[in-house]
């Protein structure tokens, strides 16, 4: 799910029903609260992390960062609403052949580089069964801010998440089928040519289980989700946190399908 295409998780009208785990329902109440406390995004703020990225150095972003925090932005909104919203400005800027291709690449990158930073990857399991979700970016994929911007949001309410980056195809399903994952979302920029996504698909499908969902989310879906699930094979289609969440959780406490 590329940050340009990434929803800002919404409320969930309601549970997924009676096989929602604690777990699912603990991170989706945390997302709905951070989001209904979210004041708007300063402009002022974007402007000046447009600037901080577009400069080599890194002093320019861990001063911005601290600023934004004496004004009382934590680094979960820093990570989740301020990154994506200048990754997508940058995407549009590009559209408009306002911005290189090397200047986004590089901004994006510095903006990956300042949520890693943010977000430090934890070493330990943060559920009791040990089980995890997924976020896989193919190894042909270039853009992974949204990935790991993803990744940071749930691990951060609590959710388990295996992430990975640009591995071969055999190697992601080898991991898959000896894991155990309540769901896998699979990150897919546009791409005129989507046969490793459908293979890919196809294979990781033969070895989960049937319980589990695989989700496509990422800026593929402005073809619209029932194109991406017709062109991709999978199953199911969207950038919502909210909802993939809510499917990748449709086990109960058990671990079993409901």
């Amino acid at each position: 799910m590329t940050a340009r295409n990434l929803k800002p998780a919404s409320p969930p009208q309601r549970e997924s029903g009676p096989g929602v785990n604690a777990l699912a329902r603990k991170a989706l109440a945390v997302l709905a609260a951070r989001r209904a406390s979210r004041p708007p995004l300063s402009e002022t703020f974007l402007s000046e992390m447009r600037a901080a990225i577009a400069s080599p150095d890194k002093s320019r972003r861990w001063d911005l960062i601290h600023r934004m925090e004496e004004a009382g932005i934590s680094r979960d909104d820093i990570c989740d609403l301020y990154v994506p919203q200048v990754a997508r400005r940058m995407g549009d800027d590009w559209c408009d052949d306002e911005m290189s291709f090397a200047d986004v690449s590089i901004g994006a990158a510095r903006l990956q580089a300042m949520v890693r930073d943010l977000v430090p990857e934890k070493g330990e399991r943060t559920d009791a069964e040990g089980r995890d979700i997924s976020v896989l970016v193919l190894a042909n994929e270039y853009h992974t801010l949204g990935a790991m911007v993803l990744t940071g949001q749930m691990r951060r309410v609590g959710v388990s998440v295996r992430l990975m980056l640009g591995r071969p195809a055999s190697e992601v399903v080898e991991t898959v089928r000896a894991g155990r994952f309540d769901g896998i979302m699979m990150s897919v920029a546009e791409s005129d040519d989507l046969t490793p996504v459908r293979d890919l698909v196809q294979r990781l499908s033969a070895v989960l289980p049937a319980r589990v969902p695989l989700i496509v989310g990422g800026a593929i879906l402005g073809a619209g989700p029932e194109t991406v699930t017709r062109l991709t094979g999978a199953a199911h289609a969207t950038n919502d946190l909210t909802i993939a969440l809510s499917m990748c959780c449709q086990t109960d406490d058990r671990g079993t399908a409901p």
